[in-house]
């Protein structure tokens, strides 16, 4: 049904942008929706044509380091981690 773009009625999903995202993603399990509903987003939506390739295997993951790559693995190498500013580098991780 969803990957199908037949969305209308369900909360965040009935747009007709997260209906074509929904269309290319193909869905196959709830962290994909997960995934499309928070990458649907002013910032991040950018990310959505990356991560459709991963997912379908068009683009391989890229993972910011090899010890990350069992934390990221669900998202195809997409940072799920939260970021905070340390005034050293542009990104600090807590885990």
């Amino acid at each position: 049904m969803l990957s199908s773009g037949d969305s209308i009625g369900v909360f965040q999903l009935e747009s007709s942008g997260m209906r074509e995202a929904l269309i290319k993603l193909k869905p196959d399990c709830i962290e994909d929706i997960i995934a499309l509903i928070s990458l649907y987003r002013p910032g991040p939506m950018d990310n959505i044509p990356t991560y459709v390739a991963r997912k379908h295997g068009l683009e391989k993951p890229d993972y910011i380091h090899p010890l990350l790559e069992e934390v990221l693995k669900e998202t195809f190498g997409g940072n799920n981690l939260p970021r905070t500013s340390d005034g050293n580098s542009p990104y600090s991780f807590r885990v």
